[in-house]
Formats: C-alpha cells, sequence, structure tokens
C-alpha cells in the first residue's frame, strides 16, 4: 500500500482549488436569450470551448468540469452554457452556466453522479449584435465506481471506460485509491491499471471501505463505500490417513494441504460417545500431520476410532468437517489345537480411492517385517499357520488405497503365550417358562477362552439321566446367550437343566450349575378357595429370594403380585370367595427371584407355567319362603354364575308356568298375574351354561307358605 504521493495528489489539488473557485460569488451566471439566425460566415467568429476532464469530487454526485476558455476576440461573450444527459445519445438539458470567460472549470451540483453516469458538452453564447451560440464541444462522460464484497476477503471494483475522442487509450491509466472506515479521512493509493475492473484483497476480517478511481488525465470518479467482512469460509480438507505409529503406539492423522489461499490452520476432531469433539487446532496451512497425545480417553491399541478435520482462515471461519476416517482396530486369536493364529480387524472407512486391498505384515523374534499375505477389501480376517513354538511374533493390517497411493496401518498385535486357555465357568441364569409354552435357558460363559459351543442337557430328574438336546455357539462380543427348549411340556412337569462348553479343541470341559424349571398346579377348592402347589426353583448361586404369585382374573391380570412369599414356599390358598359375582375363572403364575449374593454381580427371575382354576357355579336353593314372612322373595343364591343362558321357571301342580326370569338376580314374589298365588307345592326348573359351554338343568319344589 503506498501513501498519497505529490505527483498523484496534484490533478486531485487543482480539482479541489478550481472547485472553489468556480463556487466563488464571482462567478455570474447568464440568462438564457433568443438567438438571431446568422449565417456560416459569422458562426465562424465565435469561439468553442473544448472539455478537458470530468471528475466527481464530492459524495453528493456534483460533477466538476474542466475546460479551455475561449478567446473573446469580438468583445461579445456572455457565458458558458453546460448540457447534461444520462445518454449518450441525449436528449440533453442545459443544467448550469458560467458567465466569467477566463474561468475554465465549473462545478455542477445535485447531479446523482453518485449513483449514475453523465454525459457533458458546453457551448460559449455571445451578443453581438444579437444572441450568438458557438459550435457545442466534444461530449464526455463521467466515470461511475461500483464496489462489491465478495464474501471472501475481496472487494470488486468495476467502472466504465473514460469516453474522450481526444485521449490514446493506451497512454494512461486508472488510479485505485482506498480508504478504511468510510467515509476515509485519509485515502492511499494501492495500485494502478488499465483495465476497468480490479480485485481488492482486504487483510481485514470485517471494515467499511471506501474507494475512488482516477484517470491519469485527471478524470475522477464518484466514491464508492461498501462494508466488507470475510464470510466464506475455507474448503473442507481431505484426509489421507489415520494410522496408529508404530513406535508411540498413539493415532496419527494425515491430511492434504487446503486449497483455499486464506487457510490459517486446522481442527482436529474425534468422534467420542457419536458427538465429534475437537481435540485440538494446528496453525500453519502447510501443517498437514497430528499424532494425538491429548485424547487420554481413546487408545487405537484397543479400539477402532474416528478423525475429521476442519480448516479455518484468518477470521477465524471454519470449513465444513472434512470426510472422517475411521482407523483399523486388530484383534488376534491362537488356536492351539489348529497351530492356527486367525486375526480379524474393522473395515477402514473413508479411505481416498476407496481400499484396494489389506496387507497384513508380520515380525518373528522381532526381526524385519515380512508381508504375510494380502486380503481383497471385503476380508477382514486372516489366518497365519507358519508357527514356531517359543517364538515371538509382532504383526499388524494396513489398508492400501485403489491407487496404491495412500496406506493406513492397524496397531500392533502380539503372540507371545501358546497355551490354550481353558473356560473357567458357564453360569446359567435361569431357566425359565416363556409364553406358557417353552422354557428360555439363558447362561453367561467364560469370554476369556475359545469357546466353540455349549451344550444344553435336559433330564426329568436331578439325579437323570441328563440327555442332551442341543447346543448353541455363544456371541463373540458377549458373554451371555440364550437357548429355546420348544419341546419342553411346561404344563405337565417340571425339568432339569445343565450345560456344558466345548472348547477351540473340540474337548468338553466345564460344567454348569443345574437349574430346575417351576411347576405349578391348581386346584379349584368347594370352599371358594383355589390351592396353588409348585416345586422351588434350582439352582441360584444368589439363592432364592422369595416368590410372587400372579393371578388374572377372567381376562385381566392384575397390575401387581397377589402375594410375595418368602424362600421355600411351594403352596399358597387363594380365597377368591370376594369375587363370587364374577364369572369365577382364575389363572396363575409364580415368578422365583435372586438373592443378590451372586458372585457375577445377576439377580435373575425365573417364571413357571400359566394354570388355569374355574370355580364351578353353585346354588343355594330354599324349600319354602312365605311373601309375607322373612323370605319374600323365592330366588335361588347363585355364586361364579354367567348370566349367558340362564333361565329360571316356576310351574303350579298343574304345570302352569306362573313365574319365569333369565336374570339370575331376581325372584319370585309369590304372585300370579298380579295375584296372590295359592299355598302349596310349585315346581321349579333352572338352566344356565357351564365353563365348557354345556347346558346344565336343575330342577326341585317349593313350598308357598302364607
Amino acid at each position: 500500500m503506498k501513501k498519497v504521493g505529490l505527483y498523484y495528489l496534484i490533478p486531485l489539488f487543482c480539482v479541489l482549488f478550481l472547485q472553489t473557485l468556480s463556487a466563488s460569488p464571482f462567478v455570474k451566471e447568464c440568462k438564457s436569450r433568443e438567438s438571431p439566425i446568422i449565417g456560416n460566415k459569422e458562426r465562424r467568429l465565435f469561439q468553442a470551448p473544448e472539455i478537458i476532464s470530468l471528475s466527481v469530487v464530492e459524495k453528493s454526485g456534483n460533477v466538476f468540469i474542466n475546460w479551455i476558455p475561449v478567446k473573446d476576440t469580438l468583445n461579445s461573450f456572455e457565458c458558458y452554457e453546460i448540457f447534461s444527459s444520462t445518454q449518450f445519445s441525449g436528449p440533453y438539458s442545459l443544467v448550469d452556466s458560467n458567465a466569467i470567460i477566463y474561468f475554465f472549470s465549473h462545478t455542477v451540483k445535485s447531479s446523482n453522479a453518485q449513483n449514475q453516469r453523465l454525459f457533458f458538452y458546453l457551448r460559449a453564447r455571445y451578443n453581438l449584435n444579437g444572441i450568438h451560440y458557438s459550435a457545442n464541444s466534444d461530449t464526455l462522460g463521467t466515470l461511475l465506481l461500483n464496489a462489491v464484497d465478495q464474501g471472501n476477503g475481496t472487494v470488486l471494483l468495476s467502472w466504465n471506460d473514460v469516453y474522450d475522442p481526444h485521449l490514446n487509450p493506451s497512454e494512461g491509466y486508472y488510479h485505485i485509491w482506498r480508504g478504511v472506515n468510510y467515509p476515509p479521512l485519509e485515502i492511499d493509493l494501492i495500485d494502478s491499471t488499465s483495465s476497468n475492473t480490479y480485485v481488492d484483497t482486504i487483510n481485514l476480517c470485517e471494515a467499511n471501505m471506501g474507494y475512488w478511481v482516477n484517470y491519469t488525465t485527471g478524470y475522477g470518479s464518484n466514491q464508492r463505500g461498501v462494508y466488507i467482512k470475510a464470510v466464506t469460509a475455507p474448503a473442507a480438507p481431505v484426509i489421507d490417513s489415520v494410522s496408529v505409529d508404530a513406535a508411540s503406539k498413539y493415532s496419527v492423522i494425515g491430511w492434504e494441504v487446503s486449497g483455499s489461499f486464506d487457510t490459517e490452520g486446522y481442527i482436529v476432531y474425534e468422534q467420542i460417545n457419536n458427538v465429534w469433539l475437537p481435540i485440538d487446532t494446528i496453525y500453519g496451512a502447510d501443517k498437514t500431520f497430528y499424532e494425538n497425545k491429548l485424547s487420554s480417553w481413546s487408545n487405537p491399541n484397543i479400539a477402532s476410532l474416528s478423525y475429521c478435520v476442519a480448516a479455518f482462515d484468518s477470521c477465524l471461519n471454519t470449513s465444513p468437517l472434512s470426510e472422517y476416517h475411521q482407523s483399523i482396530y486388530l484383534t488376534s486369536q491362537y488356536n492351539v489345537c489348529a497351530n492356527m493364529l486367525r486375526l480379524h480387524w474393522n473395515q477402514y472407512i473413508h479411505m481416498n480411492q476407496k481400499v484396494k486391498e489389506y496387507r497384513i505384515y508380520g515380525s518373528e523374534n522381532k526381526a524385519a517385517y515380512t508381508l504375510w499375505g494380502v486380503v481383497s477389501p471385503d476380508s477382514l480376517s486372516f489366518t497365519y499357520t507358519n508357527i514356531n513354538p517359543n517364538s515371538f511374533y509382532t504383526y499388524y493390517v494396513q489398508a492400501v488405497s485403489n491407487n496404491s497411493v495412500f496406506t493406513s496401518s492397524s496397531n500392533k498385535d502380539t503372540l507371545s503365550d501358546y497355551s490354550l486357555p481353558q473356560p473357567q465357568f458357564v453360569y446359567l441364569t435361569h431357566a425359565s417358562v416363556k409364553n406358557n409354552s417353552y422354557v428360555e435357558i439363558k447362561a453367561i460363559v467364560d469370554t476369556s477362552a475359545y469357546v466353540s459351543k455349549c451344550n444344553i442337557f435336559r433330564a426329568d430328574n436331578i439325579s437323570g439321566p441328563f440327555v442332551k438336546i442341543g447346543n448353541t455357539m455363544p456371541a463373540l462380543s458377549s458373554n451371555s446367550f440364550v437357548y429355546n427348549d420348544l419341546t419342553a411340556n411346561v404344563n405337565e412337569k417340571s425339568y432339569y437343566y445343565k450345560l456344558s462348553l466345548t472348547d477351540s479343541c473340540g474337548y468338553e470341559s466345564v460344567t454348569s450349575n443345574i437349574a430346575r424349571t417351576i411347576w405349578l398346579n391348581v386346584i379349584a377348592k368347594s370352599n371358594l378357595t383355589n390351592e396353588l402347589n409348585w416345586n422351588e426353583y434350582a439352582e441360584w448361586l444368589g439363592t432364592v429370594d422369595g416368590y410372587d404369585v400372579y393371578r388374572k382374573i377372567d381376562e385381566e391380570w392384575d397390575s401387581n403380585p397377589i402375594v410375595t412369599l418368602p424362600a421355600g414356599s411351594v403352596s399358597y390358598i387363594d380365597d377368591v370367595s370376594n369375587f363370587n359375582l364374577l364369572g369365577g375363572k382364575f389363572t396363575y403364575y409364580v415368578k422365583a427371584f435372586e438373592g443378590n449374593l451372586n458372585p457375577y454381580l445377576i439377580a435373575d427371575t425365573a417364571r413357571s407355567n400359566e394354570v388355569v382354576a374355574i370355580q364351578i357355579p353353585r346354588f343355594y336353593i330354599p324349600n319354602a319362603f312365605c311373601p309375607k314372612g322373612i323370605n319374600k322373595i323365592f330366588i335361588p343364591i347363585n355364586v361364579y354364575m354367567d348370566s349367558e343362558n340362564y333361565l329360571f321357571t316356576i310351574y303350579n301342580r298343574w304345570g302352569i308356568m306362573v313365574f319365569q326370569t333369565n336374570n339370575k338376580n331376581e325372584g319370585w314374589d309369590g304372585s300370579y298375574q298380579n295375584n296372590p298365588a295359592p299355598i302349596g307345592a310349585y315346581v321349579y326348573t333352572i338352566q344356565y351354561k357351564n365353563k365348557q359351554g354345556e347346558i346344565i338343568e336343575k330342577n326341585g319344589t317349593v313350598t308357598l307358605i302364607r
């Protein structure tokens, strides 16, 4: 940036001086007058002025015109007349005048040249035996400057070419002036150009800038202010690779240099609990490598990690996050039985050009690494069989891009102990009746050893014999598994279960505890109780802490257990006399719950089968009644009677029906056709439907007493 020099200030000072002079009280206006018709001979006597330059020197849009004064040989000069138009072709209007002949400049005020381009010409007016006009001067146009903030730290300046028929375009230049905090108190010459556009790069993030352009010969544009703010963020970086450093064992992230010119540095992000968190800031556009020593919570040697990068500029505008890359986490298992080393790893995510292949490198006894093998990008495992006894092995996996340019390496894993870890436990957490149709067997196994399968055995007695009913593979990612015994008849008896594990060599080793299911049976008693009996659940390490009894009346389960019983309870009497107005269908199940002494910190539950108990309808029918006595109504007293298909009928001794109802709560009052019926014996019949859907009929006699 250059400060204003004397050479460049001369045209500006001249403009300001002449503008002041033209605005002095000595400047006279001349009034419009009619011009007589004169011939060409007379017209040649009157000299025409010639415009030298136009300048817009004020924010108000005033235009300063500079011209060559005329010579008044006939002493007949009256004034200069100034014409203006927004179009070169016109129409032109008289906008101002100046009556002093030796003046060579004038300021046309309020012309709005700040916002539009204007064209001007002059003529001289004379009074010699009448009003005469000179020929018109050449028409010249103003410079109109525009400034646009491009949002990326640059301002685009543009203006029209100078229109002056006397100028040689190769002889002059446009000078660009700039000031900060528009309207600026001080402007600086920042550059010159022969073009009519200019891009100004601003080293400020936010400012009000003022601009002015002038031509070498004295043309000056309007002033233009523009508010700039650098809002264009750098482009997102492109990650090359995420690897695990062999020496430090830290994650290392590499990326390409940002293509944005104003990149100040980069922010490295790590995905933690499914959230992208910034872990560090790197300053310098050429810094494209980072070793993550700060994230104490992340270890690439025990898990696969994900990283992405963002660029930021000098104004702290941040780019979008780059495409994330996920590192390779390698694990291995050694099969002693087959002398086989099995390597497993996760897929490398978002490698440039995609993954072409995975290369497996290994070292025996700290020798140089050699290529063990190459697998396709769809393969995430590798088997190595050249294992020598008593050797120490180190190995890693490397992802290679399609163009073979980029590579990303996993953590290093080792093999030093060839002993086969034997499973130490298998614990049957519960054997529980599910959906009243099968037994769910749930267990946990020792995952520190390789288990090829879990074997399930069943017996009717604790002494056996136990018969193998199936096997299952425990999940590699979990120490628990579930097996459903669909062949068990859960409503007929209880079953005993146990498990065993088969190791990698096919040997059956450790055996679980024995679990016994709960078998429940229920008897509906005539005393309006239901008797529940079940066997104790076995066998939890935390022991049985108690039993919850659940009940469903008709079709609705109670929200809570009806009773909780202590450990050792195997029976319960449920008094249902308070529910005699309902249908009489009761369903039960028992759930055992474990105590908190389980060394595996498991407190499980086990459920019995569901059993239905039906209380049969019962009648209590008097053999006599007196309408005027204590028993005024003859009505059967019933419990658990369903209203559906109920019919109560009474006949006299001649077989005439004297009363009938299908409402089990309605009885006979001893009348017939609204008159008291005669005393004596009457026959009754009661019909109803039992729970099996059968129509039942009961008959008897009753004596009417008055």
